[in-house]
């Protein structure tokens, strides 16, 4: 099982984030201690090749993949590339960057398929379970190139591995890393994986036996930073007491 978040954010976005200073140190040790394998840099709207390559340098233990959060249809889809790919995807994605202004801007699908032609080669992932979320018709135009999608809580995972209807579903931090933070929240997914790449994981997300919330039992939750394991088939309360 690998442990993967695919949502890291290390620029803010000058129309839809409020201001922080990304701390790369802080999303070292993010990542060491919560002993993560791979992660993905996805800003909205904006792709960073300098600060990518610089990332990456700084955590050779690890996966870091070039990745992108997409305003599209007043919702948000993450697009993520192999490194190999990454000077073709400077250009896509300073497409994007161009199409968006103000924080009410969204690309349409058809300027969202223009830019990103070939669909295939890329991780999709589209806000499901969680807002803004991408709309359902989006998602069935998408077709084959969407089998997972992200959701906001643990609870939400849980429902949409059970819901053979649903996407399968992923849970990652969404976070923006400072030097403020001083807590880390295991808002991360396991997935059964052999490599880290971008086709590996597509194929991995296309069953949903395949991720869980608990590196070595998928009916357990991991709170407290992931200090404390609890059954997602039990009601707890947690306090002084307790």
């Amino acid at each position: 099982m690998k442990k993967i978040d695919l949502h890291i954010h290390t620029i803010p976005s000058s129309v839809s984030d409020s201001h922080f200073d990304f701390d790369i140190s802080k999303l070292k040790e993010y990542v060491s201690t919560m002993g993560i394998d791979g992660i993905a840099i996805t800003n909205h709207n904006v792709f960073d090749k300098n600060q990518y390559l610089t990332i990456k340098a700084m955590l050779v233990d690890i996966t870091v993949f070039p990745g992108i959060e997409v305003d599209l249809c007043n919702g948000h889809i993450l697009v993520i590339t192999d490194e190999l790919d990454i000077d073709d995807f400077d250009k896509r994605t300073n497409m994007v960057t161009s199409n968006i202004h103000t924080a009410t801007d969204s690309l349409d699908l058809p300027t969202f398929e223009s830019i990103f032609t070939d669909l295939s080669k890329y991780l999709l992932i589209p806000h499901y379970d969680k807002k803004p979320h991408i709309p359902k018709d989006v998602i069935l135009k998408l077709g084959e190139h969407i089998t997972a999608g992200e959701v906001n809580s643990p609870k939400k995972f849980i429902y949409c591995r059970k819901d053979k209807n649903s996407l399968v579903p992923v849970y990652f931090s969404d976070g923006r890393f400072t030097s403020a933070i001083h807590d880390f929240q295991p808002r991360q997914t396991f997935i059964e994986v052999g490599d880290l790449s971008v086709h590996a994981l597509k194929e991995a997300l296309k069953d949903r036996q395949k991720v869980a919330l608990d590196g070595s039992d998928k009916n357990l939750i991991d709170i407290n930073t992931g200090e404390l394991k609890i059954s997602s088939g039990l009601s707890v309360v947690l306090g002084r007491r307790s």
